[in-house]
């Protein structure tokens, strides 16, 4: 088998598995596997989204398969050097449609389908949220978004309002700056996996 095939086959799998655990009275789960080349053989995350699009991340940006093909998703620039989101370390689907991205260069960059573009919402300054690079990503009942990123901690992102919010996490007494995994959990605790 084809490494680019089995990058992208080996974590479909797991989550195949999961969503039959997950359900243990919907009876049979009927899998179809098909050989899909993604840009790169490395894919650090991926998710399907309210649509039902399998979102893929890569070393070499962003890809979104629709069942049939891959379409590349790119950012809104004249030059085709530019358009890449480069290195995408984590994506999370949110409740009403859009697809949040965590880029190594961008940092947080969203998916609006109702105008199918790309936007970039990170900042290279620390007082308006974290830079790159994201590694971790979750949206919460509030419809917010938790960033985990590795250099400046953890941070909210209020979608409403548009803003980020540093949260504070520490480590035995001891300030914690590389968050690497998040999961909010059903009553509303957000758990971090970091560095220490």
């Amino acid at each position: 088998m084809h490494p680019l095939i089995r990058g992208l086959l080996a974590p479909l799998a797991w989550l195949l598995a999961g969503a039959a655990l997950a359900l243990p009275d919907a009876g049979p789960l009927e899998v179809q596997f098909r050989s899909v080349a993604v840009p790169m053989n490395s894919v650090p995350a991926f998710v399907q989204d309210k649509a039902g699009f399998l979102w893929v991340a890569t070393a070499r940006g962003l890809t979104r398969y629709d069942g049939y093909r891959l379409r590349p998703i790119e950012l809104a620039r004249e030059q085709t050097t530019q358009r890449s989101l480069g290195w995408v370390r984590a994506l999370a689907a949110g409740a009403d449609g859009r697809v949040w991205i965590g880029t190594e260069t961008l940092g947080l960059v969203v998916y609006d389908p109702q105008a199918d573009r790309v936007q970039a919402l990170g900042s290279s300054a620390p007082q308006v949220g974290p830079h790159a690079p994201i590694r971790a990503l979750a949206e919460d009942a509030e419809g917010d978004l938790w960033v985990g990123s590795v250099g400046q901690g953890l941070y909210r992102y209020r979608t409403a309002a548009g803003r980020f919010e540093p949260q504070l996490l520490q480590v035995g007494g001891q300030p914690e700056a590389r968050v690497l995994a998040l999961r909010v959990g059903a009553g509303g605790t957000v758990w971090a996996g970091h560095w220490q």
